[in-house]
């Protein structure tokens, strides 16, 4: 229950069957906002990521307004009251009895200057991970095989183009490894008519997704039909996210769901939506599509959200992706001005949440 509700104990946690995950007589010095992600099959606990369930004054997480939810929508990300929240990247799986604990020094959240690079402004607070989930995120994996569809890679990240507008161009992901999936980009300004979502192993047509018009409409598509009603307005230019948890696809456009934005996949057909799909409609334009993060074919790591509207003065809210980092130190050591640092660049910050993103 303190793993599911975020609650720091006052002493050591224990799996279910006495192993111990997190220590408190190891980690005394780090034994503040103790929260951890995992999955527990027998115990019905499937969480993907977390964060405390109290923050430091005045952002105190039992008041009303800083609840769990942006804008209180459960079909939103965290709230903008959350100082940190960690968690797998969607699609990513969580073996079973699978745990990440951190808990962090009760520092403060200001800065200090590096004394070996006065560039340098790292924050005083730090934080301790203790994990037995194994990882070994792979940029280098096919994410997509295009049809009409030139494919590029960088890291993690592809780019969909096409050298001449034509309608039924498409690429797909090989098959989902956990049943679910997940994909993130910023809709084109101008675009065909395009087709991104999920089809059967082996199709070449969308049977559970969202049609994104060259008018800048969204309409969901069940079993292979259009919906005649719109289900957003005005997208292109916008970020957008499309995530498969179970049988329910959820689509967030800047970072705002709702229960009309989703789509529910009948038992019966699960095996259509075993798969990723992107597809032209329309002929009018080229498509163009750059930065697409995909989440499901294999594992692609963890994610952090710092909110940097909780600091003083707010000093991560300029940052840009070249300057702002997230410092590792593989030794558990704590010590951040030696060259054995790994070192994270930010992703595209979240400024509607306050959230600097790694």
């Amino acid at each position: 229950m303190a793993v599911k509700y975020g609650i720091t104990l006052k002493g050591s946690y224990l799996d279910s069957e006495g192993n111990l995950l997190w220590d408190i007589a190891e980690n005394e010095a780090y034994h503040h906002r103790v929260i951890a992600f995992g999955t527990v099959a027998a115990g019905s606990l499937i969480q993907p990521l977390s964060t405390t369930s109290y923050e430091e004054s005045h952002m105190y997480s039992a008041l009303k307004d800083n609840g769990t939810y942006y804008d209180s929508n459960p079909y939103n990300p965290s709230s903008a009251s959350r100082l940190l929240v960690m968690g797998r990247e969607a699609g990513s799986a969580i073996p079973d009895e699978g745990y990440t604990f951190w808990g962090d020094d009760n520092a403060s959240l200001a800065t200090y200057t590096s004394p070996t690079d006065s560039l340098w402004h790292v924050l005083k607070r730090k934080w301790m991970i203790k994990t037995n989930v194994p990882s070994s995120p792979d940029s280098t994996m096919t994410r997509w095989i295009g049809e009409g569809l030139e494919v590029f890679k960088n890291g993690f990240i592809d780019n969909l183009t096409q050298e001449a507008a034509a309608s039924g161009a498409y690429a797909v992901t090989p098959a989902f490894a956990e049943g679910g999936g997940a994909f993130e980009f910023t809709c084109p300004t101008s675009h065909p008519t395009l087709d991104m979502g999920f089809a059967g192993n082996g199709g070449n047509t969308c049977k559970y997704e969202f049609r994104f018009g060259n008018d800048g409409n969204v309409y969901a598509i069940t079993d292979g039909v259009v919906s005649k009603a719109t289900t957003a307005t005005d997208v292109d230019g916008t970020d957008i996210s499309i995530r498969k948890e179970g049988k329910v696809i959820y689509l967030r456009i800047d970072g705002i769901g709702s229960a009309t934005r989703s789509i529910t996949i009948p038992e019966s057909n699960s095996t259509d939506a075993s798969m990723g799909i992107f597809r032209t409609e329309t002929s009018d334009v080229s498509l163009d599509l750059y930065g697409l993060r995909t989440g499901g074919i294999g594992d692609i790591g963890s994610f952090a959200e710092l909110s940097y509207d909780l600091m003083p003065s707010k000093e991560f809210a300029d940052y840009s992706r070249k300057r702002t980092i997230m410092l590792i130190d593989p030794s558990g050591e704590g010590e951040f001005d030696t060259g054995c640092n790994s070192n994270v660049r930010c992703s595209k910050p979240d400024i509607a949440r306050g959230k600097t993103v790694f």
